[in-house]
């Protein structure tokens, strides 16, 4: 309550009116949810006080140690025992970058500092304990996220892929267990599933690892707004990127792996999903990839344009039980991986059955297709002219390989009808309607037709 530190501040000719020039404000107020009526308040002018009979009464607990005027930006209240909390004090207004960090025990009767190995240029404004482990600590800093694994012994950067920008909160979604980060001026990050990093801390691994993945749920995806082909909106949107849908597949390696792999295994242990190399990293420390929830996709047609390629994917996976299958360097370790459906989903589960059972049909038969097409164009590199009629004349029957708009006044062959039967199949969880089962059965005459043609003329060959 220092007088000459609330005078207006200014002039002569025009005073500031923020308000943010005037001391004694409460910056921090923190009720402790392990025991009601217990409340921690910090100010701008450097104090904590603690009551604990709901405001009656009020106890100045300041950590000694801590030069004058330093802003409590942030209390902490411990999950656990009543008389934990963690102070985090802001000086760089003062010219005191450093770091100061502060636990108590003991309802504030002593404090100690936690700031270890904190650069000392790097100050910090709020301090966060993990709902399910006290020994693990987050700071947001001036220049990113930070992590504790033991109290605030030792910190180590979370800042991944974040602008090294000012951090003003962090929170702890609990249900998700997420770790959502406010930024100054870069907008919101999300940290998706923080257990990897508790396990972490429990156990400190020293081998691969590979975490339990958190329960996913099959939910419809809708397109973009523009349908460009990586599926991005154009500049000057500004809005973040959703997290990769799926279920994220988090693994921690203790060095850097010549050669990681993961697959995903149904309940009766058949992999229906390799995931791509180009999605899989394989360096020192904790490594994160996702399942889209998608299974294999049939084989592409490799010498038409991409657009025409087929698709990367096949059907989506049913609700159940699956596994992730992690290998490293030739070592492989598992762990049980739960799909649900959307909850807000009211089809039956007969409907996903048949939906699924048929796009696994007709990928089947568009990765027959695209087998055939791939080993003409690799015969047609080696072929006589007689020969080469005679495969152009095969691969027609097979497709209209459409190159402009004004190819498409054509009927479609097989191929174009197949992958209309996916395409259209695959803008809903909608099972097929009985006009698309009577095209794919009438695609499936025409296509067991053209596998014996192929069959009697190429194969043996």
């Amino acid at each position: 309550n220092d007088k000459t530190r609330q005078g207006v501040s200014g002039g002569p000719i025009d005073q500031d009116a923020s308000g943010a020039e005037m001391y004694d404000t409460i910056l921090s107020v923190a009720p402790q949810k392990a025991a009601p009526g217990q409340i921690w308040v910090g100010t701008d002018d450097g104090l904590v006080h603690l009551t604990r009979d709901n405001a009656a009464t009020w106890k100045n607990v300041t950590p000694p140690g801590v030069p004058p005027w330093g802003r409590v930006y942030t209390i902490e209240p411990g999950h656990g025992a009543a008389g934990t909390a963690y102070a985090a004090v802001d000086r760089h207004m003062l010219g005191d970058d450093a770091p100061h960090l502060f636990a108590t025990d003991d309802y504030g009767a002593s404090w100690r500092s936690i700031s270890g190995d904190l650069p000392r240029s790097l100050f910090v404004r709020v301090i966060r304990e993990d709902p399910t482990d006290r020994n693990l600590l987050y700071a947001g800093t001036q220049r990113g996220v930070f992590v504790s694994f033991d109290r605030g012994v030792r910190w180590h950067a979370l800042r991944l892929n974040m602008p090294a920008t000012a951090i003003y909160d962090l929170a702890i979604q609990p249900d998700a267990r997420d770790l959502v980060v406010a930024s100054h001026g870069r907008g919101v990050w999300i940290l998706d599933d923080l257990r990897p990093l508790r396990e972490w801390a429990r156990t400190q691994a020293t081998a691969a690892t590979l975490y339990v993945p958190r329960d996913a749920y099959r939910t419809f995806r809708a397109p973009p707004v523009n349908a460009f082909l990586d599926g991005t909106l154009p500049s000057g949107e500004f809005v973040g990127a959703n997290r990769p849908y799926g279920s994220p597949i988090t693994y921690y390696l203790p060095r850097a792996a010549k050669k990681v792999q993961i697959a995903i295994l149904d309940a009766k242990g058949a992999v229906v999903r390799h995931l791509p190399a180009k999605r899989i990293t394989k360096h020192a420390g904790m490594n994160r990839a996702a399942w889209d929830l998608s299974e294999d996709g049939p084989v592409r047609w490799t010498s038409t344009f991409e657009q025409n390629r087929g698709p990367e994917t096949g059907a989506e996976a049913l609700p159940g039980s699956y596994a992730v299958r992690l290998t490293v360097d030739g070592v492989t370790q598992t762990q049980p991986l739960v799909v649900k459906a959307d909850p807000r989903d009211t089809a039956l589960a007969d409907e996903a059955i048949r939906r699924h059972d048929f796009l696994v049909a007709e990928n089947a038969q568009l990765d027959r297709v695209d087998t055939m097409l791939n080993a003409i164009d690799k015969r047609l590199k080696h072929a006589t002219p007689a020969q080469a009629t005679t495969l152009r004349a095969f691969r027609a029957r097979i497709t209209l390989d459409a190159r402009n708009i004004e190819d498409l006044r054509t009927p479609p062959h097989v191929r174009e009808r197949l992958l209309d039967l996916i395409g259209r199949l695959s803008t809903s969880f909608q099972a097929p309607t009985a006009a698309q089962e009577e095209e794919a059965r009438t695609v499936k005459g025409q296509y067991d037709a053209l596998v014996a043609a192929y069959d009697a003329e190429f194969a043996a060959k």
